[in-house]
C-alpha cells in the first residue's frame, strides 16, 4: 500500500505536469462518467493522508485513494493498455489510473471533510486549527499536556 510520502510525490507531479493547463480527461475502462471534466484545466493536487485530490478550475475534484493494488504512473503520450480506470492527459504527458480503491468526481465543499485536522501541511505550512491550543494558555510547567 503506497505510504503518505508517495501520495504528496502524485499530488506533487499533477501539479507540476497539468497546473493551470487544459486537459483531456477519460475513463477507458468506462467506469464511470468523466465528461464533466474535458477541457477543463486542473488548479493543483493535493494530498491529504493517503487521499490523492485533484482540483479543477470549475470546482470539481477528483478524489482517489490507491488502497493496496492502485498505481498512478506518469508516462509520455501513447495508447492506454491494461485497465485503465481515469487518464489524463495533455498529449504529451499521460496519468494513467490503475486498480484504485476509490475513484470518484466530488465537489470542492466535500472535499473539506478530508482537510487536515490541525497543524501544518506541506501545502499550508502555516495552517493550524481554530483551537487546537484551547486550555494550554498556562505555562508550560503547569500544564505537561500542552
Amino acid at each position: 500500500m503506497p505510504e503518505g510520502h508517495v501520495i504528496h510525490r502524485l499530488a506533487d507531479a499533477v501539479t507540476d505536469t497539468f497546473a493551470d493547463r487544459s486537459v483531456a480527461v477519460s475513463s477507458p475502462q468506462g467506469r464511470f462518467d468523466v465528461s464533466s471534466l474535458v477541457g477543463v484545466p486542473i488548479e493543483r493536487g493535493e494530498a491529504v493522508g493517503k487521499h490523492l485530490f485533484i482540483d479543477f478550475a470549475d470546482g470539481q475534484v477528483v478524489h482517489i485513494h490507491l488502497g493496496l493494488i492502485g498505481k498512478f504512473h506518469f508516462e509520455p503520450h501513447a495508447e492506454p493498455w491494461g485497465e485503465v480506470r481515469l487518464r489524463i492527459t495533455d498529449g504529451v504527458t499521460d496519468a494513467d489510473l490503475r486498480g484504485p480503491q476509490w475513484c470518484r468526481i466530488i465537489t470542492t465543499p466535500r472535499r473539506t471533510r478530508w482537510s487536515p485536522p490541525a497543524g501544518p501541511t506541506r501545502s499550508a505550512p502555516t495552517r493550524t486549527r481554530t483551537g487546537a491550543t484551547r486550555g494550554c494558555d498556562a505555562p508550560a510547567s503547569r500544564s505537561p499536556r500542552c
